[in-house]
This record gives structure tokens, sequence and C-alpha cells, in this order.
């Protein structure tokens, strides 16, 4: 039993050693970094590892450039006073790191999904003359966020805005096979990346229903009588 265990261990680092370059370049489709564009005057943190340190360093390194948050997802949570609001949690996040709370610009936005989320920062964008923007973003989600970018923006606003595609400490493009939350990410990114091409922005979910409690009662009772 060891050693059929030996040989199929074997067996699958040969072929990872056989087709590094190939797992290379894979990871590296799902990665779009690029240089914040000339007009940059806005950062917006949507995602990616140590967003929130990177966001405060370039804030303190351009004191020209603001932060932008546009909203967050709607959370009964957030409704009923268990959490904090997501304005609320971004300033105390950005606090601690020293980054001023009049350079943080609020939408206030409710955003369900990535779409609605590109939806927003297009509004923000039509009513900027001469904004830019670069957003930092999770590596292997770069990809897709840029598809949805150029898809939602005319050219002339596609341009105004750049990715910060930021690195995750435990895995890249470069090694992602080598761990499981590299391999993870790396699956979940390529579906995430094949379902937004395929479906566009009419594929996301619904906006998730606000209902009082007497409205929950209200439907659960219909569901028990049908």
């Amino acid at each position: 039993m060891r050693t059929s265990h030996f040989l199929i261990v074997s067996v699958i680092v040969v072929c990872v050693a056989a087709h590094r370059p190939i797992l290379r370049a894979l990871g590296g489709g799902l990665v779009v970094d690029q240089e914040p564009p000339p007009s940059c005057t806005h950062i917006v943190v949507l995602g990616g590892d140590k967003r929130y340190d990177v966001a405060a360093k370039l804030i303190g390194e351009t004191p020209k450039w603001k932060l932008l948050h546009l909203g967050g997802k709607y959370s009964r949570l957030v409704e009923y006073h268990v959490l904090p609001p997501w304005e609320d949690h971004f300033k105390q996040q950005m606090r601690e790191r020293g980054a001023p709370e009049e350079r943080i610009e609020f939408r206030g936005a409710t955003l369900q999904n990535s779409w609605k989320t590109v939806t927003e920062l297009n509004r923000w964008l039509q009513e900027q003359d001469d904004a830019g923007v670069v957003v930092l973003c999770e590596r292997f989600n770069s990809r897709c966020l840029r598809y949805q970018l150029d898809t939602i923006l005319s050219p002339e606003h596609a341009a105004r805005v750049s990715l910060l595609a930021l690195p995750d400490r435990r895995y890249n493009e470069q090694d992602w096979w080598r761990s499981r939350t590299g391999l993870k990410q790396f699956v979940y990114a390529g579906i995430d990346l094949a379902a937004t091409w395929w479906f566009g922005p009419e594929g996301e979910a619904e906006d998730v229903p606000r209902w009082t409690p007497d409205e929950y009662e209200k439907q659960l009772r219909l569901v028990q009588d049908r």
C-alpha cells in the first residue's frame, strides 16, 4: 500500500514539474495588473490581501489622492445594528492605519454583486469630468473585474480606471498549485471568470428581499400551505 501511494505521489510530482510553465501561464491568465492612470485622483478598495494597508500607504505617498467607498452589500446584521455599517467599518480600518477621514468619499450605494459595483463606479465617473481611479482587488479576480469594467464602462471611462491586483502572501500566479488555498482560489476565480464571460450582467443573482419579521412569517405560511 505504501509503495502504491509513493508511486502515485511521484507521478503527480513529475506531472507538476513537467507542466510548471503551463500552470504558471494559467495563473498569469487570471491576472491584470496595471499602472494608475495619469488622471488618477481616487482609490477604490474592493478586495485583496492587506488591502487596507496598501490603501493607507498610497494615500500617504500621494497627498492629492482620495479614497472612494462605493458602498456595500445589504445585510440584516447591519440593519439590526448587530454589525456596524460598511462606512463605519471602512473608516475604522483606515483610521487605524493613519489615513485622514476627510480624504474619504462615500457613495452609500447597495451593491449586491460585482456587476452592480462596476455600474455604481460608472455612475460616479459620469459625474466626474477628469477623475481617474485605481482599484485594489484580489489578484486572481482581476481579469474578471477588468472584463466587467470594459463591458459596462465606455472606452473613455474604462481608460480612466486601472487595477492594482494585490498579491496574496500565501501564493501567487507562479506557485498557486503548491498550496491548498492557492488551488482553491485558482479554481474559484476560473469558474467566476467563465460564468462572467458566459452569462454577463444578467447572470448575477437578484437582490436579497428586505422582508420584515412579519413578512418572513407570511412567506413561511405560504410555503407550508402548498
